[in-house]
């Protein structure tokens, strides 16, 4: 803060509680200072095709719904245009609509709604290979996943990491897929499929971007593990995990970095 002029040495290195107008000063120095930007994630995760909003079992009230999310998406990027749109996994299938189109529908809507990157989530392989690369192929967005292998190889259509660059900020997001995914489909939907360790294969993701960025996300599908992420990578500046099916709000982890529930945050 000292070394940026927005706070005094006196007020950095004093013990005694600052004043109201102290704090004012401080924030109007921080918001006002010409390299101070703002950029919006919009993150969702277990979309499972649901392209209208449903009502899930004991609920009061309905959820989802890609045409309400695009609303509000275009809403803030119309007076915001720092804004990434991500997802943590789980998104083209299972129901109705995403099933009979084998995901299709619903990678053409997210097309629609502009979506920056994707992980793979263990329902992305409740259809064969072939399908999970035909719906990459349709993606107007990068589907990522640093540990899905195919006969030992990253097929050439799943990326570990990607770089956004907003506002001169420049944005690694790496993804990641539970490991254990292929025990949740059937075991002809992975055939030639094999997961490494995704904590291990997330450090290697995050060590080939961290010198080329100035923020990572960590865009995850680890149920469980989505809390353990941060306290067994380096590097990962914010997370947001899928798999859990939960609405829920961000999460400040005690470790470096932060684990966040699909959800919206402002950095």
């Amino acid at each position: 803060m000292v070394d940026l002029g927005l706070a005094s040495a006196e007020m950095a290195q004093s013990g005694d509680a600052i004043t109201r107008e102290e704090a004012a000063g401080s924030l109007h120095a921080i918001l006002f200072h010409p390299e101070f930007k703002i950029v919006t994630v919009f993150a969702t995760s277990d979309i499972h095709s649901h392209l209208e909003p449903y009502k899930p079992n004991g609920a009061e009230s309905e959820i989802g719904g890609l045409a309400k999310m695009s609303q509000a998406i275009n809403r803030i990027r119309s007076v915001q245009p720092n804004t990434l749109l991500v997802d943590a996994g789980d998104a083209p299938y299972n129901t109705n609509i995403g099933n009979l189109t084998e995901g299709a529908s619903t990678i053409a809507v997210m097309n629609e709604m502009k979506y920056d990157a994707m992980v793979l989530g263990n329902h992305d392989f409740d259809f064969p290979f072939e399908v999970l690369k035909r719906n990459a192929g349709n993606a107007k967005f990068p589907f990522l996943s640093a540990n899905t292998l195919y006969h030992g190889e990253r097929p050439d259509f799943l990326k570990p990491s990607v770089i956004k660059e907003v506002d001169g900020i420049k944005i690694g997001i790496v993804g990641v897929t539970d490991d254990q995914s292929a025990f949740y489909t059937h075991p002809k939907n992975v055939e030639g499929i094999t997961f490494e360790d995704h904590f291990e294969a997330a450090q290697k993701a995050v060590d080939e971007i961290k010198e080329r960025t100035d923020l990572i996300i960590g865009l995850a599908h680890l149920h469980g593990d989505n809390k353990v992420l941060p306290t067994r990578v380096n590097g990962i500046d914010i997370e947001i995990g899928g798999g859990q099916d939960i609405v829920a709000f961000p999460q400040k982890s005690e470790t470096p970095g932060s684990y966040l529930p699909a959800s919206m945050r402002k950095l």
